[in-house]
């Protein structure tokens, strides 16, 4: 692939890109997403199902998450051009993605970050089944979280707010752990409900 290197979107603008070894996506204002085969550069799939903007994608091998104004997260096979699951838990319309192994996380316009723990499996067919074996949500700002990164240690987000935001996982279990090995000789009541 000789550089620099035109794509010819459909149009619209342009408002999320991300590229693997093998694709480009692009996500478009009219709630389109496009994906390309790299180095060739031919066009390989149009993909409808997102009803507003997309606000962000982010890809791992051939699959694709996209954020929409719509509300919703998406999971793509771009190698086959379908989508794998549809993630409808926002309130507010959804403004950037993270996808790191088997999670997807997203923030939006109502400073909320929601989480997903997906689960992948073949079916009897051969085909890529996908569902959420855990979700969560937390309001983490104050004004729109814009921008926000992933690994499996933590999430870090940003925010219309001035803020940034750490979460991070691994402390988290750290400090769990920690509070349990102190109430390890408390007796607790499964009738009660508390410890005694």
């Amino acid at each position: 692939m000789g550089l620099p290197m035109d794509f010819q979107a459909h149009g619209d603008l342009v408002s999320a890109v991300d590229f693997s070894a093998n694709h480009l996506v692009a996500g478009f204002e009219d709630a389109l997403v496009t994906v390309w085969e790299l180095p060739s550069g031919n066009k390989v799939h149009t993909l409808p199902g997102h009803t507003g903007g997309v606000t962000g994608i982010q890809m791992q091998c051939e699959l694709a998450a996209t954020a929409s104004y719509d509300c919703s997260v998406r999971l793509w096979n771009v190698n086959d051009g379908v989508c794998l699951i549809t993630l409808t838990d926002h309130d507010n319309f959804a403004r950037c993605i993270g996808f790191s192994g088997n999670r997807i996380v997203s923030g939006d316009f109502g400073g909320n970050i929601l989480l997903w723990d997906l689960m992948f499996a073949q079916n009897e067919s051969g085909k890529t089944t996908v569902k959420v074996i855990n979700q969560r949500k937390w309001n983490s700002h104050k004004g729109h979280v814009v921008c926000l990164q992933l690994n499996a240690r933590r999430i870090i987000s940003g925010s219309r707010d001035r803020t940034l935001m750490i979460n991070d996982f691994w402390l988290k279990t750290l400090d769990t752990l920690a509070h349990k090995k102190e109430n390890d000789n408390r007796k607790f009541s499964r009738f009660l409900k508390r410890h005694i």
